[in-house]
């Protein structure tokens, strides 16, 4: 009898080790991560844009694509990664925009192309780290909300300057309840810019940031874009069973 248990005691250990330290093959952010920097190195001429290719190298175009599927639990990943070693490196800072939304390579203080982005992420992802300890991205709606009050509530110019968006980027997806927010009360531009943004929709928060004053001009187009949006990550394995995708969509019910 204690043998029998202890077989089945020692199996159920083995399935908790393999579910905590992600090595089984498909889906889990371990396994992952460890694979995307595997072929971040077997192809060093590749610059940072072809880095997230799912078109490109083979080994690297397979990776990403699970990377695709499996953004939110690759995002907690990383960031109690990063959280855990309190720095982050540039590969795994990329690595966290795709992921997260969350920009910890750009300031504000100044254009892009003036900014020393080694410094400015020596910085930004030691701040990452203590907040992420501290639980301030568990909800960090009270940050983001003096932001637009100190920074963006009164500003209304037809095109919006991407560095006013450098600092609620660093809140990237854990931020969207707030933005949602913002939008709901104030039909914020500057909001829906920065949630295009830290979703990854770059060719469409380009076009907004030209045009803004000419689509998506009331608080019902920007809210139902955002619930499309919502919809298409909850597809993914599992998402829908993480804090921040709940806390998102019940905002939108809102």
């Amino acid at each position: 009898m204690k043998s029998w248990l202890s077989s089945i005691k020692n199996w159920w250990c083995a399935l908790g080790i393999v579910a905590l330290f992600g090595v089984t093959a498909n889906g889990q952010p371990g396994t992952l991560y460890d694979e995307w920097h595997k072929a971040l190195r077997a192809h060093p001429e590749l610059t940072e844009p072809m880095w997230f290719s799912t078109t490109g190298q083979a080994d690297l175009a397979t990776v990403v694509s699970q990377i695709e599927n499996n953004k939110i639990a690759m995002a907690y990943f990383l960031c109690e990664k990063i959280a855990a070693e309190g720095k982050a490196s540039y590969a795994d800072a990329h690595l966290l925009i795709k992921v997260a939304g969350i920009d910890l390579l750009r300031a504000s203080d100044r254009p892009f192309m003036n900014q020393d982005f080694t410094a400015n992420l020596a910085r930004f992802s030691a701040q990452f780290a203590k907040d992420w300890r501290e639980g301030v991205y568990k909800d960090p709606s009270t940050r983001i909300a003096q932001l637009f009050e100190s920074k963006l509530r009164e500003r209304s110019e037809k095109s919006i300057s991407p560095l006013d968006l450098v600092e609620i980027r660093r809140f990237g997806i854990f931020g969207l309840p707030e933005l949602t927010r913002q939008i709901k009360q104030h039909n914020s531009k500057h909001a829906f810019a920065a949630y295009l943004i830290i979703t990854g929709q770059g060719d469409e928060y380009g076009r907004y940031l030209d045009s803004s004053e000419k689509q998506f001009t009331n608080a019902a187009a920007k809210l139902d874009h955002i619930k499309a949006s919502v919809e298409k990550l909850k597809s993914e394995n599992g998402a829908e069973n993480f804090e921040i995708t709940k806390r998102i969509s019940a905002e939108l019910k809102d």
